[in-house]
């Protein structure tokens, strides 16, 4: 729907569109590190960290919760502390450590 009429107005070889592709089922989650660490030795803006959270929010979609709460683990090591990702991966973080118990 919406997310294919968007992913034709964006670029998906580049970032951010990298993600849409990844969620459209074009691209793998190892396309999408590749493509972010491209994209942080060009500009180094935190690419790595949102291609974590991004990845682990997909993993938490399809049920997959040990890889989700990896990625979301990552999110918290490699974000800069001004991104939102941080918070909203411990937030993650803590609802799949309640569901668990």
């Amino acid at each position: 729907g919406h997310l294919a009429q968007y992913a034709t107005t964006t670029d998906l070889d580049t970032w951010p569109g990298a993600m849409i592709a990844f969620y459209l089922g074009r691209l793998t989650s190892s396309d999408v590190f590749a493509m972010a660490k491209q994209a942080e030795v060009d500009n180094d803006h935190g690419q790595l960290c949102e291609a974590s959270f991004y990845v682990g929010q997909f993993k938490l979609l399809a049920g997959d919760k040990s890889a989700a709460m990896a990625m979301f683990e990552k999110t918290n090591e490699t974000c800069p502390h001004t991104f939102i990702e941080p918070r909203a991966a411990r937030a993650e973080i803590r609802k799949l450590n309640e569901l668990s118990e």
